[in-house]
């Protein structure tokens, strides 16, 4: 109920502000998906309002110097809640540079230890939000706003999905490591479960390749192995040179589950990168240096929950493993004995 009245209020308040706001917060030189936008805005209000708030505006200029590569923009925080707040924003023809990120990025980083943030890619859409949890379900978000209407083609082959019935383990690796292994017969179920019941749609495929591999196991005989791409919702039996076929699911958030490791990467903003390096963990063997002349800019994104967050901070609340995050950027971070 509570969330029903959010959702009216919030829609009575953009009403109250879309009448007066300025030229500045209302960029609209080229078309957009205005319904799309307006449910994300009403989406994104619940989760930054309280009933004892109204909603006020951030403007532009107070987060971007200039609005060149914008088509549209919208900032809000709680009046009584400043530190909760988003920024969404679509950015013109596809095409932004690091640049007109970095300037949206650090007005965040520069306040907050932790923030989420989604792209909607073929919307041109990029979300900041900062609350007190920080816990949005971003696909939770784009499902209310965005209707699959898609109809599938072909489902996953039923003779491999029966190949692949008895795993009793999984082991993940990417780029020739192993990330861990799963043997949770829980978690082998849900990860099998998104597997056979992914489908194709159309006969287009993306260009791109899987980059990890779940080898499934029984009785220690490896019985097929799983590509897994990036966006952890497309797989291919790799045994049977499938073509990929999409999940409903998000397999990297079921593969957390089983295994003591978080799906991440990591984004330099800082313009001290590789002038000199700075001290940022310390254990029993080695000292690690990050190769910049400060951590401010560097940060880490959980890929899973849209989190972002400085490395220090990072590596102060053991969210990783220092030498993983070794492991995967050494050119990022050194250590020495």
């Amino acid at each position: 109920m509570k969330k029903i009245l959010l959702f009216l209020l919030l829609g009575i308040t953009l009403i109250g502000v879309t009448g007066c706001e300025g030229k500045e917060n209302n960029i609209q030189e080229e078309e957009y998906n205005e319904e799309l936008v307006s449910c994300l805005e009403n989406q994104l209000g619940v989760h930054i309002l309280t009933e004892q708030d109204d909603l006020v505006e951030i403007l532009l200029s107070d987060i971007k110097d200039s609005d060149e590569a914008i088509s549209y923009y919208k900032g809000y925080r709680a009046s009584q809640n400043p530190d909760n707040l988003y920024v969404l924003i679509v950015w013109k023809d596809k095409i932004y540079s690091f640049d007109e990120i970095k300037e949206v990025e650090e007005y965040f980083y520069s306040k907050y230890d932790e923030y989420q943030e989604y792209s909607i890619s073929s919307e041109d859409i990029s979300i900041y939000i900062h609350n007190d949890f920080n816990d949005i379900d971003f696909e939770e978000l784009k499902k209310a706003c965005i209707s699959d209407k898609k109809e599938a083609t072909q489902t996953f082959p039923e003779d491999i999905s029966d190949e692949i019935s008895n795993t009793d383990k999984i082991i993940v690796k990417y780029d020739g490591y192993e990330l861990g292994t799963i043997t949770s017969i829980d978690v082998i179920d849900e990860i099998l479960g998104v597997v056979v019941n992914s489908k194709r749609y159309g006969n287009d495929f993306l260009a791109d390749n899987y980059i990890y591999k779940l080898e499934l196991y029984s009785d220690d005989d490896l019985v097929d192995t799983i590509g897994l791409w990036a966006d952890g919702k497309r797989v291919s039996s790799l045994n049977n040179n499938t073509d990929y076929y999409v999940t409903d699911e998000d397999l990297r958030k079921v593969i957390e589950d089983g295994i003591d490791y978080k799906f991440y990467n990591i984004t330099e903003y800082s313009d001290n990168c590789e002038d000199e390096t700075y001290l940022i963990y310390s254990d029993n063997s080695y000292n690690y240096y990050l190769n910049c002349a400060n951590s401010d800019g560097v940060l880490i994104t959980f890929v899973t929950s849209n989190k972002k967050m400085n490395i220090e901070y990072v590596m102060d609340n053991n969210y990783i493993d220092i030498k993983v995050l070794a492991r995967d950027y050494p050119d990022l971070i050194t250590r020495e004995r």
